[in-house]
């Protein structure tokens, strides 16, 4: 046939030739339609030597096989002048009524451009692609994992070509379509991830030719450290004894001298990075730590003492506020010498806060609590002018409340008033061990200091 013409063939012997769709989807209904009226809209083929090969109508054919029709219409076109040009007609065809997918339009441009070496201008003009389109299809063309990935979850023309340009590999591929933030970012983290992989690389070949061991990043300071380790860089370290900074070229010497090849910290230059794989054990210590230093013997029993001080301090805090509360607060009379305490805790201990006391007065003299905490001193006001012998109690009570507030923890000991002390024990409690060594060391530094007077 030379001449453009309609004919009805039987659909079995038409055949179907190379076509830029990959993938074609037969819908039941669209079967069923072509079954009951037919194909109303005619195939367009070619005349070949082999007989007439479609160039539009792949779906109605098959599905006019499926149906079992005798015969469809079919649209004659002469010969083509070469596969280029069935290429570039069946894109235009299956764009103007059904986009081609993604990957198929990529595979579609990339032939022309790569196997019929069509210019980009060329390509553009006669399938309607602009220009850079056309350039970022044929990169990505050269990946097939980022042909795959195209129209995946974000995955736009530009970022395949961008992935085929790295040479992501598949798993780096996956990685950027799973990401569901910024995918650009994600793949420029894998090509910095990459170099600084390959920097590491070199550097490490040569230090180690230098004669240095590449050992593991210091752990100390490291968030998730992959390995508990003693390395410490030379920079954070210095002598033992004579207190000098550690350099390396001095510290070459040392049997820990080593390397860390990478990133200090999070960020930052990949560097090699010297170090001490056990400063205490070569040493070495802390520069940012005072050396240690030896304590004399009666250091020693001091901090002993101490210690001993603060196991037992809060159960003798715990008994004394039980007789306080018990038997101090419940005499009739005032102690003797109670104002002394008094005096005592307004001039020297507490002179602008012990008022602040007074909810824990309250506690003490065992009187209902006031609704709020600012409520508290007129609450005890209240309860110290009800009855004379309430005066005293309440002011007692609100001076060592004003006391024992500092003192609730095991290591406030070392802030307990000896006086304060010695005046309980006078007025008939029984000191602890702890209690009686705090009037005992009071007693003894005011005797130093007498005697040096």
């Amino acid at each position: 046939m030379s001449t453009t013409t309609v004919v009805r063939v039987d659909p079995k012997t038409l055949l179907v030739g190379p076509n830029v769709r990959k993938e074609v989807t037969l819908r039941p209904e669209f079967v069923a339609s072509i079954r009951e009226h037919g194909v109303l809209v005619p195939i367009l083929a070619q005349e070949t030597t082999d007989g007439l090969e479609v160039v539009d109508g792949q779906m109605r054919t098959l599905a006019a096989v499926d149906a079992e029709l005798v015969n469809v219409p079919v649209f004659v076109q002469p010969p083509a002048v070469d596969d280029a040009a069935r290429i570039v007609e069946q894109i235009v065809v299956n764009e103007d009524r059904a986009s081609l997918t993604a990957p198929d339009h990529v595979a579609a441009i990339a032939q022309l451009a790569l196997d019929f070496k069509m210019p980009v201008a060329e390509i553009s003009k006669r399938t309607g692609t602009s220009k850079d389109d056309v350039a970022a299809i044929v990169t990505t063309s050269k990946s097939k994992h980022a042909s795959a990935a195209l129209g995946q979850s974000g995955i736009t023309l530009e970022l395949a070509a961008k992935m085929a340009e790295a040479e992501l590999t598949e798993a780096e591929v996956r990685r950027v379509v799973s990401q569901s933030y910024n995918k650009d970012y994600a793949v420029q983290q894998i090509v910095a991830e990459r170099e600084r992989a390959a920097e590491i690389a070199r550097l490490t070949i040569k230090v180690e030719a230098d004669g240095v061991a590449v050992v593991a990043k210091p752990s100390l300071g490291e968030y998730q450290s992959p390995e508990k380790n003693k390395h410490r860089y030379l920079g954070d370290l210095v002598n033992a004894k004579t207190g000098k900074k550690l350099t390396t070229a001095k510290h070459k010497e040392c049997p820990g001298h080593a390397a860390f090849v990478g990133v200090r910290g999070y960020s930052g230059p990949v560097e090699v990075h010297y170090l001490c794989t056990d400063p205490s054990k070569h040493g070495h210590r802390d520069a940012n730590k005072a050396p240690r230093v030896e304590l004399t013997a009666a250091e020693r029993a001091r901090k002993e003492i101490e210690k001993q001080r603060t196991a037992a301090w809060p159960t003798a805090r715990e008994v004394r506020l039980e007789w306080v509360r018990e038997q101090l607060l419940a005499r009739r009379t005032a102690p003797a010498g109670w104002e002394l305490l008094a005096v005592h805790d307004f001039a020297e201990r507490h002179q602008r806060t012990w008022q602040s006391g007074a909810a824990a007065a309250l506690t003490l003299l065992q009187a209902p609590p006031a609704e709020d905490t600012w409520s508290s001193p007129t609450k005890i006001a209240e309860w110290a002018a009800a009855k004379p012998i309430n005066g005293w109690r309440a002011a007692i009570a609100m001076v060592i409340a004003r006391h024992e507030d500092v003192l609730s923890t095991a290591a406030s000991w070392s802030k307990a008033s000896a006086t304060y002390l010695r005046l309980l024990a006078e007025w008939g409690y029984e000191l602890s061990e702890v209690e009686q060594g705090i009037v005992d060391d009071a007693a003894a530094a005011a005797a130093d200091v007498k005697a040096a007077a």
